[in-house]
């Protein structure tokens, strides 16, 4: 168990420090000897990502024809987005399915998942399974076009 100033010094260090240092260091191929080569292939996609960093202490903002509608805490993540009452975000709209899509953290990207809905998933119009969001995106839920923003 770590010591609690250990701790403190990790949760001192910005994400974009981290990034920083990982990469310097992959760069000189001395890093990541002991992460197992799948948790080194999802780090590198998330370095090659076109996704924006958000910080653990964000929020995910999505409006709607300029208007906030839904103000997501990235620590929540992950997260399910559709017309069920059960979802976590529930948006009440005939085009989006039951379980529509959900978010899930992935170091420092927030990815979008399509859960199979019957009007699919767009991302700045292209139909996708799943992808990392960036600010300013627009992302098509059913028929709602939601931007996506930092908070």
């Amino acid at each position: 168990m770590m010591n609690s100033k250990k701790e403190l010094k990790i949760k001192e260090i910005s994400d974009e420090k981290i990034v920083e240092i990982l990469q310097s260091a992959t760069a000189a191929s001395v890093a990541f000897s002991v992460i197992h080569d799948e948790g080194y292939a999802r780090l590198k996609e998330s370095f090659d990502s076109r996704g924006d960093w958000f910080d653990r202490e964000s929020l995910i903002v999505f409006e709607y024809a300029g208007v906030e509608i839904l103000r997501i805490p990235v620590s929540s993540l992950p997260v399910t987005i559709g017309r069920d009452e059960k979802n976590d975000y529930p948006l009440y709209f005939p085009s989006i399915s039951r379980s529509h899509c959900h978010l899930e953290l992935m170091g420092s990207l927030i990815r979008v998942f399509d859960d199979g809905s019957t009007n699919g998933l767009f991302l700045n119009g292209k139909k996708v399974d799943s992808e990392d969001l960036c600010e300013g995106d627009e992302l098509g839920i059913g028929s709602l076009l939601l931007r996506v923003r930092k908070g």
